[in-house]
C-alpha cells in the first residue's frame, strides 16, 4: 500500500485474518451458550461484520482515533439479536483488538518517513524505481 493510499483510506490496512484475534471471537461466540448454527460460519460472519465495520466506517485517521467500539456491537446484534443482552460484554472483548489497529494507524500517521514526491503516470514508477534504486542501497519492492 503506498503512503497516498493509506492518508485517503487508513482503514484499508485492516485485515480480518491478522487484526481479528480468535480468541475474542470464540470469546463472543460463547457467551450464548445454546446458540443454535454453524460454529465456523459464526466465526466467518462475526470476523466479516467487524472487518466491513472497520472498512466502512472508518476511512482516515480521524474516524479512526474517533472509533466507539459499541458501534461494532450493534452491527454484531443485527446479525446475532441473542447477543443484544451480552452488548456491554462484547465491546469490552473488542476494545482491546480495536483498540490496538488504533494504536498502529496511530503510529503509522505520526511516523516520519522520508519519501521522494512523484507526480506522474503510475505506469512509469518501475522505471524511476529501477533508475533510483541503482544509485545507492538497494531497496526491494516491500521498501516502497
Amino acid at each position: 500500500m503506498t503512503i497516498t493510499k493509506y492518508i485517503n483510506n487508513s482503514s484499508l490496512i485492516f485485515d480480518k485474518y491478522n487484526d481479528v484475534d480468535t480468541e475474542t471471537i470464540e470469546k463472543t461466540i460463547s457467551l450464548v451458550p445454546n446458540m443454535q448454527g454453524n460454529k465456523e460460519k459464526m466465526r466467518i460472519r462475526i470476523s466479516d461484520i467487524i472487518e466491513n465495520w472497520v472498512l466502512d466506517f472508518h476511512n482516515d485517521i480521524t474516524d479512526i482515533q474517533g472509533m466507539q467500539y459499541v458501534g461494532c456491537v450493534r452491527k454484531i446484534v443485527e446479525v446475532f439479536p441473542a447477543y443484544l443482552e451480552f452488548s456491554e460484554k462484547i465491546e469490552s472483548l473488542l476494545e482491546p483488538m480495536l483498540k490496538q489497529f488504533k494504536t498502529i494507524c496511530e503510529e503509522l500517521s505520526s511516523a516520519n518517513i522520508p519519501a521522494i514526491v512523484y507526480k506522474g503516470e503510475q505506469n512509469d514508477l518501475p522505471e524511476i524505481f529501477i533508475r533510483k534504486n541503482a544509485q545507492g542501497t538497494k531497496l526491494s519492492k516491500q521498501s516502497i
